[in-house]
């Protein structure tokens, strides 16, 4: 692979980073099945937490706020979840 490969490859998955994460955020807010539900916050939780290691250093961006938000969230989800406080829409 040259180093130009190499260069655009790296860029590609940068572009693609924060794609990751919001899809498998999204996923796992609209998730309807009780079985599949709490990997699907799981899931989203990995992908916010490396999103946000990868972000650290940089200058605050609106995707730090993002990333901030969705965590809330999604401990939220999976913390009213586990309580059996969720409304039987699952």
């Amino acid at each position: 692979m040259s180093k130009a490969d190499s260069l655009h490859t790296a860029s590609s998955r940068a572009d693609a980073a924060p794609l990751e994460w919001k899809q498998l955020y999204q996923g796992a807010l609209f998730e309807t099945d009780s079985v599949t539900i709490r990997a699907r916050i799981i899931d989203a939780q990995i992908a916010v937490l490396r999103r946000s290691t990868e972000l650290v250093g940089r200058s605050p961006c609106r995707e730090h706020q993002e990333l901030e938000d969705a965590w809330r969230f999604l401990y939220l989800l999976g913390s009213e979840l586990s309580a059996g406080k969720l409304p039987d829409l699952l």
